[in-house]
């Protein structure tokens, strides 16, 4: 299975709502980012990223949605300008 139909799956068997807005902060201070967004850049990421991101979330456990939202919450302070 791709890392993307992977990553489809798991948001699908976990009810994540990729219309959701996180709103963090950057440096021009605070943005507005939906959670479809940060999915869209973790599956434009290479590939053993990719890899290492399903490993991760593999590893503990496909239902782990905390875990997942504080990643995503992570990757989406890394994009806030």
């Amino acid at each position: 299975m791709t890392f993307n139909k992977w990553m489809d799956k798991f948001m699908e068997e976990n009810a994540i709502d990729t219309e959701q807005i996180l709103t963090v902060t950057g440096p021009s201070g605070e943005n507005r980012i939906p959670i479809a967004r940060v999915i869209e850049a973790i599956k434009s990421s290479p590939i053993h990223e990719q890899d290492e991101i399903k490993e991760m979330f593999v590893k503990t456990g496909k239902d782990n949605v905390k875990l997942f939202m504080t990643y995503i919450y992570y990757m989406a302070n890394i994009m806030a300008v």
